[in-house]
């Protein structure tokens, strides 16, 4: 019997592969243990592996039409448009349950946009550099176009593709970075993020940094208008509506039942045969199975498992950088080779490529992202310094007059 390409077998051989890779790494180097939401800690890596599943369906029909598109598959369609689902869902749910949950006049806003900052933008930096090497070495490093246009280009890239996702030294780079089109999203959603503190009650912020979060919520929706992206916003109400609910103890005692982590697993299978646009039902489906895992419900116990702890740890990685893999997993053998690839073959070379991928993304973890999230507090206390000693939340008078300072 004849295995089509896009049988959800190879997708289930390259999740086995993943784990099976990062269930070594813990081995040999052990994973820090569960926090408060570990499991979003493990669904965030699976996630991570689905969309790079998505991205390596796509580059066999790319080999042999040169165009970056959905796969002909709902299934693997689905593996890379429910999981940036979920990860909005996953950001929404962890900043709206931070908001609710800290005390009045305990909110750090420089602390928190520092710790954003250091957070996304040192390996993007790297991912950037990495893309524009790509775009070069391809075309020997011999400009193509006018250096004026080459770099409007990468800065196009440097700015989270805000703008656009253009080629780099006419060299067509969507397979390699075009998984970056989520970040202006999760950028536009910490702008609105003082705004959206007003209108769950807080009054700890100061009024300009009010302001400056309604400016950049209007741009924001400009913007989202413009690239007709409110589908996608709409999957951020899903983890804000989990924050909500599951700050109820009831709540979280019924989602972590068994019979709520088959309701779950039932919600996901079921989300892969609506439609591929984000649609009301999908949303509705979608933010159900995610309640019930913010709620705490580990599936089973996968999701806090050491291996989707590893793959959750390297997420950020796994999400910017495997494209990069797959681009030198398939170019190394040659694109008119690539096309000519059985279905058995050109899954092969994603699973010989999975391992590396993910044992690379460990490295820049931790020589790049962890590094920079342990300077937070260092460079919070530098931009306090540079931008003035009063910080952007504004505490209660009483702490203000007895020199109570906020970590």
């Amino acid at each position: 019997m004849q295995v089509g390409a896009l049988h959800p077998i190879f997708a289930i051989g390259t999740l086995a592969i993943a784990v099976l890779t990062a269930a070594t790494l813990a081995y040999f180097s052990p994973v820090a243990a569960p926090k408060r939401y570990g499991s979003l800690d493990g669904l965030r890596g699976v996630l991570a592996v689905f969309v790079m599943i998505h991205h390596a369906s796509i580059w066999r029909e790319h080999a042999m039409t040169g165009e970056w598109a959905l796969p002909p598959s709902r299934f693997y369609s689905h593996l890379g448009r429910d999981s940036v689902a979920l990860f909005f869902m996953v950001t929404a749910f962890l900043f709206g349950s931070k908001l609710l949950e800290t005390r009045p006049g305990a909110l750090d806003w420089t602390r928190m946009y520092v710790s954003r900052a250091l957070r996304l933008m040192p390996l993007y930096a790297l991912f950037v550099f990495l893309l524009v090497f790509v775009a070069l070495a391809s075309t020997n490093f011999v400009l193509r176009e006018s250096p004026l246009r080459f770099n409007l280009n990468v800065l196009h890239w440097l700015a989270f593709t805000v703008f656009d996702m253009p080629s780099v030294n006419r060299v067509a780079v969507t397979a390699i970075g075009g998984q970056a089109w989520s970040l202006p999203y999760e950028w536009c959603f910490y702008l609105a993020l003082p705004l959206m503190a007003v209108i769950v009650g807080r009054r700890d912020q100061s009024r300009g940094l009010v302001l400056a979060s309604v400016i950049a919520a209007g741009a924001a929706a400009i913007w989202i208008t413009n690239r007709n992206g409110w589908p996608n916003t709409v999957m951020f109400l899903g983890g804000w509506l989990a924050a909500v609910l599951m700050r109820s103890a009831q709540a979280q005692r019924a989602a972590a039942r068994w019979w709520s982590s088959v309701i779950a697993l039932s919600l996901l299978a079921y989300a892969t045969r609506t439609s591929l646009s984000l649609d009301m039902r999908s949303a509705i489906v979608l933010s159900m199975a995610f309640l019930v895992i913010a709620g705490g419900n580990t599936l089973f116990g996968v999701l806090t498992s050491a291996p989707l702890r590893v793959l959750g740890e390297i997420s950020y990685s796994m999400y910017l950088l495997h494209g990069l893999g797959l681009y030198f997993a398939f170019t190394t053998i040659g694109s008119a080779t690539v096309a000519r690839l059985t279905p058995i073959q050109h899954w092969l070379v994603v699973f010989a490529a999975t391992p590396l991928i993910i044992i690379a993304c460990r490295f820049t973890y931790r020589t790049i992202e962890a590094p920079a999230m342990a300077a937070v507090d260092a460079a919070t206390a530098r931009a306090r310094s540079l931008f003035g000693r009063r910080p952007v939340y504004v505490a209660s008078a009483f702490r203000r007059t007895s020199g109570y300072r906020l970590r």
